[in-house]
């Protein structure tokens, strides 16, 4: 299968006024928000060696309420561009004052949303959600949260599992690009025939539908998202406020003279399907692509092995300029790839480690994780039960 993906080298203020909520307290969730947002796009550059080719030119533009919200009504999308003092507020911190994070988003969406807009028409789905990968991981498929979520999907381990994404010591596909994305397709399909609203379903994604039946209910019964927002989880008011200014820092980048980065990734690729397990490490010393390179066009392989088998194959994305060496090579390859160090890996697969917070008990931790009570006793060689506050777990 080719994909084609893409090198960059080159007087009406408060339309809309939220009760409850104050402008400073969310300055400060913007600030917290943001931090991760910042994190993702730097823990990205320095795994991609991703370099700014441009600076921006003009750094006098001032934020024109007016026309910004002129600006935002302009731009199709799948429900009204609300123009408040909360939506200024992130417009602010992504088309102004951290250009530089949204010049790498541009880079790297370059690379994702043409395989997401394809997955996306497959499903039906408009879009425009695909601006929901950049708020859940900055487009960043190595992004892990405290919470478990893994991948540009940000699923946790149960729901990858419920929608078919395999998690184990070798294989996180949550990290795959490709089929994460039809997970979320998939789970995004399933809210929107709960809620029939895309900001419903936008804010379910990130709280989940319960949490959204939950503030309706408080609310009493109103199922309009602005109604709502006074009685959401503070993470999920940030969420579609987050969605619409990254929307709008990308649609007029020009304008705000955003460069985008440079982000040297292969044009084309393949994927081929392997039936034997292989390391990339000997990938690598094989044909004219890093380590590195492969990791970044494989970021599901957890140990740098991929566990192929008869039953079960697995995926190798390569350059595609780099597809022929390797199948020329192929015998080779193999055959200089030990059985000892691919079982040694797999035995030796690193489980993640949890530490344990106030009020956390084994059933929570398991849930978390997509494993079993048993199970974290057993890999940590528990007595009993019980656990304490700041302990180290090791789960897989």
């Amino acid at each position: 299968m080719k994909h084609a993906l893409t090198i960059i080298c080159s007087g009406l203020f408060l339309l809309l006024s939220i009760p409850i909520y104050s402008v400073e307290d969310n300055k400060e969730i913007v600030s917290q928000f943001d931090t991760t947002f910042e994190y993702r796009t730097n823990q990205w550059e320095s795994l991609l060696k991703l370099m700014e080719d441009c600076t921006p030119s003009d750094s006098s533009i001032v934020h024109n309420p007016t026309e910004c919200a002129s600006r935002l009504s302009a731009i199709p999308n799948i429900f009204p561009m609300t123009y408040n003092q909360v939506i200024a507020n992130y417009i602010d911190r992504y088309a102004l004052k951290g250009k530089k994070y949204t010049a790498r988003i541009m880079a790297l969406a370059s690379y994702y949303f043409p395989m997401i807009e394809d997955v996306f028409e497959e499903y039906g789905l408009p879009p425009e959600l695909k601006y929901l990968a950049v708020i859940e991981s900055a487009l960043n498929p190595m992004a892990h949260s405290r919470s478990g979520a893994a991948g540009l999907w940000q699923f946790v381990p149960s729901t990858g599992r419920l929608y078919g994404l395999e998690n184990t010591g070798l294989v996180d596909e949550r990290r795959d690009p490709v089929k994460s994305t039809r997970a979320a397709a998939k789970y995004l399909t399933d809210l929107y025939k709960i809620f029939n609203d895309w900001e419903l379903v936008i804010a379910a994604y990130n709280c989940g539908p319960g949490s959204i039946n939950k503030a309706i209910r408080r609310s009493g019964g109103k199922t309009d998202y602005w109604a709502l927002y006074p009685y959401l989880p503070t993470e999920t008011r940030n969420y579609i406020p987050a969605f619409i200014a990254v929307n709008y820092a990308m649609h007029y980048a020009d304008y705000y003279s955003i460069c985008p980065a440079n982000l040297c990734l292969p044009v084309m690729t393949d994927t081929l399907m392997l039936d034997s397990s292989i390391s990339m490490h000997t990938i690598a010393k094989h044909i004219d692509v890093s380590l590195d390179e492969l990791r970044m066009l494989n970021p599901q392989y957890r140990q740098d092995i991929i566990p192929g088998s008869k039953l079960k194959p697995f995926s190798l994305r390569l350059p595609q300029n780099q597809t022929y060496a390797f199948l020329s090579a192929r015998d080779s390859i193999f055959s200089k790839t030990s059985e000892t160090e691919i079982k040694t890996t797999i035995n030796q697969a690193t489980p993640t480690t949890h530490i344990v917070r106030k009020g956390e008990n084994l059933g929570f931790i398991a849930k978390r994780y997509g494993t079993s009570v048993s199970k974290i006793i057993s890999l940590n060689k528990l007595k009993s039960n019980v656990i304490k506050t700041g302990q180290k777990l090791k789960v897989e």
